[in-house]
């Protein structure tokens, strides 16, 4: 339940809107070891890439 508060917290940070967090959470989780297997693992690295992932879900 914690990860999903925290998900919740950057959905609304990056801009996703209420109705659409759920599904950014399961996208991200869904993304999660893709993220982590690109190679870079740095914290802007990972706020990058749910940014761009934010951007899809709010068209």
């Amino acid at each position: 339940m914690r990860k999903r508060r925290t998900f919740n917290r950057v959905a609304m940070l990056l801009g996703v809107p209420p109705n659409h967090h759920q599904t950014f959470y399961a996208l991200a989780q869904a993304r999660y070891r893709g993220f982590m297997n690109c190679g870079e693992t740095s914290p802007s690295a990972l706020i990058k890439a749910l940014a761009k992932l934010s951007q899809n879900i709010r068209l």
